[in-house]
């Protein structure tokens, strides 16, 4: 058999793309750095392990802002929306995760929640139901209600913004070893 050598080479065609260059996307100590549109590999951003060619990928819309802006709030709320909408800086990313890693987020995130509607019910059925003297508990409970739903927001998330400088975001909570095959890739 002769060897043609404008044959295509029979290998992965998945495995060609992972050792290309990861565009916008970068390493800087322990932050996953992206730019205001990235696109990750095919790889589980909290396990590192490489995924079926099933697996779909996940797209989110993120905005961060300067934590200094919430000093607004001693204005007016409505000011503070306001500039929010003004000075947040917008990310789309596309990232993947196993289906058992975002199955475990979800769940923790819908425990969050149905203990953040459950203090909410409880809340007003103080207010509406007790007598005056105990109704200030239901304040208490829409008080939890506000304080669970912050939390399952935040346990809802696979990472988390730190900072934006210079047009780039710097991303909290990937794997190391992710970070790494990123710094790899982009040696190439």
């Amino acid at each position: 058999m002769e060897h043609n050598p404008y044959q295509v080479s029979e290998s992965n065609i998945d495995n060609m793309a992972s050792t290309d260059r990861i565009k916008g996307v970068g390493v800087e100590g322990e932050y996953l750095v992206c730019q205001h549109t990235a696109i990750l590999p095919k790889r589980c951003m909290i396990t590192n392990e490489e995924l079926k060619i099933s697996d779909k990928a996940i797209v989110k819309k993120l905005s961060w802002a300067s934590p200094w802006i919430y000093l607004c709030i001693l204005l007016n709320i409505i000011i503070l929306l306001i500039v929010y909408f003004i000075v947040r800086k917008k990310l789309e990313i596309t990232y993947y995760l196993k289906d058992e890693v975002n199955e475990q987020f979800k769940k923790k995130k819908n425990f969050h929640l149905c203990i953040a509607f459950a203090s909410l019910i409880s809340g007003i059925a103080c207010i509406a139901l007790a007598p005056p003297d105990i109704q200030g508990f239901g304040f208490l409970g829409i008080l939890g209600f506000l304080i669970f739903l912050c939390v399952a927001s935040a346990k809802g998330t696979h990472f988390t913004i730190k900072k934006f400088k210079n047009g780039k975001f710097y991303i909290k909570g990937v794997h190391p070893s992710y970070l790494n095959f990123i710094r790899q890739q982009n040696r190439v």
